[in-house]
């Protein structure tokens, strides 16, 4: 089967991406063919991290317009033309779209295509939800993609939700019973390490919203003095937050901020991490999945979304309301072996049997079968 996955960047290691991915190499695994469209790309460096030597079709837009100024919103009209040139080419049976938004799938849908989207946040509420400022042309552009969306989820042959909220969103305002399907983690990439070192990790953004002083602030609060707090995170070009983090803890050679590293150095960091800390809430969180999956007691915001579901609050981590709360819970989790231990063996089986890639993939092979079906 010819299948077709619609992903805004594949130019940048990000979330999703890595799910756009993820989903590609399993499809082929299972010998169907796959193309991707996309605004940006360059998957050889994208596959190179992943290590997998599996090869696409990929069709991109040549020139942009706006894609800087609206980012993802853009997707509608910058995919035109390679969704024209890969449908003349690769003729797909089903069209899917992954990390983006709906509206990517006008083509599709009026072409009598079956198509599938999978949600991540509505338009309707991503000014409400947005973890980051939105300008006033954003605004206005997510007004008339809220309004283009009512008519065209109709028209969606499967529609998917990342998670239990975005499902509730998609109810509330689309009146669509949706299923879930989490962002998959790759338990054979994170896998634990019995070399355990006294490292706590966050994977994040340098951006100030993560409060990354806060988790520095508490960092020196804690009773063992041996520990390392260890940030990891993707940037381009010059970063302002980041100066100010440096310059807070430059008398503190335990410290460390990471930037674009490796995905074999990510992995060796995962493994050896004690404690996983994530900032503030996510739509979802697949670096909290990916830290659970190499066996880390996570700590995170978030406890109406993503990290909120892929935490086993109490039993794979904690999922808190204030930094007072996150300093706490880390007090106790170091302090209680047994509990550590516990937690630990309970994270590894939380990714397995519920976040990795074998019911991902299946809810997508089933969905692809009832939408090819229909036809």
């Amino acid at each position: 089967m010819n299948i077709a996955i619609i992903s805004h960047n594949l130019a940048q290691f990000r979330g999703g991406s890595k799910v756009a991915l993820m989903l590609g190499k399993e499809l082929v695994k299972l010998k169907h063919n796959v193309a991707y469209v996309c605004v940006y790309e360059d998957i050889r460096a994208l596959n190179k991290k992943f290590g997998t030597e599996h090869e696409y079709r990929v069709y991109s837009s040549k020139r942009r317009f706006l894609s800087n100024k609206i980012i993802n919103f853009s997707m509608v009209w910058n995919i035109f033309f390679p969704f024209k040139k890969m449908h003349s080419e690769f003729k797909p049976d089903v069209v899917i779209e992954i990390g983006g938004v709906m509206t990517s799938l006008i083509q599709p849908v009026f072409m009598g295509m079956p198509t599938i989207y999978y949600c991540y946040c509505p338009n309707s509420r991503f000014a409400e939800v947005n973890l980051y400022p939105t300008t006033k042309l954003e605004r206005a552009y997510l007004r008339s993609l809220a309004f283009i969306e009512k008519i065209l989820i109709k028209k969606v042959d499967k529609v998917i939700s990342q998670c239990s909220k975005t499902k509730e969103y998609l109810n509330e305002d689309w009146e669509i019973k949706a299923e879930n399907a989490y962002p998959p983690v790759d338990t054979s990439i994170f896998k634990p390490s019995s070399r355990k070192k006294d490292i706590i990790l966050s994977v994040c953004k340098y951006e100030p919203l993560y409060n990354l002083e806060e988790l520095i602030k508490i960092f020196w609060k804690l009773r063992g003095k041996d520990y390392e707090l260890h940030f990891v995170a993707q940037i381009d070009g010059p970063n302002p937050y980041l100066e100010k983090l440096i310059d807070l803890s430059k008398d503190d050679k335990r410290i460390h901020f990471h930037k674009n590293l490796p995905v074999d150095d990510l992995k060796l960091l995962y493994a050896r991490a004690k404690v996983f800390w994530h900032s503030t809430w996510s739509y979802y969180g697949l670096i909290i999945a990916e830290a659970q999956s190499a066996g880390v007691p996570a700590i995170s915001f978030g406890k109406d979304h993503g990290p909120g579901e892929i935490i086993l609050n109490g039993k794979t981590g904690y999922v808190v309301e204030s930094f007072k709360e996150l300093y706490e819970k880390t007090e106790r989790l170091l302090s209680d072996k047994k509990l550590y231990s516990r937690m630990c063996k309970a994270a590894r089986e939380n990714a397995v049997k519920r976040l990795s890639l074998k019911p991902f993939v299946d809810s997508f092979l089933h969905a692809i079968s009832e939408v090819v079906r229909k036809e």
